[in-house]
């Protein structure tokens, strides 16, 4: 499905953060999905080759675990109601741990070629 479908289509199946010393990988078990986030102070790329799940880059915020992504593949909606995406299209993703056994996700989603305006938002 690609992302960042493939987060919330798994209706919030498990995943889990593997960290390394310039990356952290994410694993979804809905697809048995692994994901690069690069954590090495590199920029998102001006022109990625598009991907699945597109490119990303990661830093901490104080607690907080920010992901960049962009270049995902064009011709797939966002999620299940086929909103579309254009190449412009940067993903932003806050990872917030609550306590023990919440983490808290808020996802940000700019594409000034296919939205003008703040559209809906998963609670």
């Amino acid at each position: 499905m690609g992302y960042p479908r493939d987060l919330w289509e798994a209706n919030l199946r498990p995943f889990e953060f593997v960290q390394a010393s310039d990356r952290v990988l994410q694993h979804m078990q809905y697809h048995d999905l692994w994901r690069t986030i690069w954590t090495d102070g590199r920029a998102l790329p001006k022109n990625p080759d598009p991907a699945w799940n597109g490119y990303s880059v990661g830093h901490w915020d104080g607690d907080t675990f920010v992901v960049e992504s962009n270049g995902m593949t064009i011709g797939r909606g966002i999620d299940h109601f086929g909103d579309p995406h254009s190449d412009q299209m940067v993903l932003v993703e806050r990872y917030q741990r609550v306590d023990a056994d919440t983490l808290q996700l808020n996802m940000t989603l700019t594409d000034p070629k296919a939205y003008t305006a703040p559209g809906w938002a998963i609670p």
